[in-house]
């Protein structure tokens, strides 16, 4: 386990909680799809950064169940996810970047 690159993931998905809370408290109507996005952001950086902890590799995925049953093979205490409806958040991760008339 690499200390310092935990730490980056770490600090990388703190900015997004607070980058989130911060425009939810401003005001969570007219910022709704950011805030999404960037706790889909954080949800997802913890649990990568939970994996590089515990020396497992992490694939390029924006999938929170994936990143959810992964974590669940390390500690089973990671199912309780389930019950916040986290793994709901992965449709922010990329849906919500760009006006769907873009694509």
């Amino acid at each position: 386990m690499n200390d310092k690159i935990v730490k980056i993931w770490l600090k990388y998905a703190n900015d997004d909680l607070k980058a989130g809370v911060l425009l939810f408290n401003n005001d969570p109507y007219e910022f709704k799809s950011i805030v999404c996005y960037h706790m889909e952001q954080a949800v997802e950086k913890y649990l990568k950064a939970y994996l590089i902890f515990n020396d497992k590799e992490i694939n390029k995925t924006h999938d929170i169940t994936e990143l959810i049953e992964n974590c669940k093979e390390i500690d089973i205490d990671f199912d309780n996810i389930y019950s916040f409806n986290a793994n709901e958040l992965t449709d922010y991760a990329v849906n919500l970047k760009y006006p769907s008339s873009f694509f």
